[in-house]
């Protein structure tokens, strides 16, 4: 029996962890984490450790660093 999936909000779903997401923004893991803890970066937790940023948040933090500089 095949398992139906709605693949339509995969944009909310998907995510990055810490790492990759500093990887990608250049910005220090420390200060994602930061940001995560403050509050202005959404996350959420994935086992026990392990944090995942969803796609839209990263991308709105490609745009501050685009205009920022």
């Amino acid at each position: 029996m095949a398992i139906k999936r709605d693949l339509s909000n995969w944009r909310t779903l998907a995510g990055l962890s810490v790492g990759e997401c500093a990887a990608i923004t250049g910005i220090s893991v420390s200060l994602i984490r930061k940001e995560i803890k403050d509050g202005r970066l959404k996350a959420r937790r994935v086992g026990e450790r392990r944090l995942i940023i969803p796609v839209p948040e990263v991308e709105k933090l490609v745009e501050v660093e685009a205009i920022e500089g």
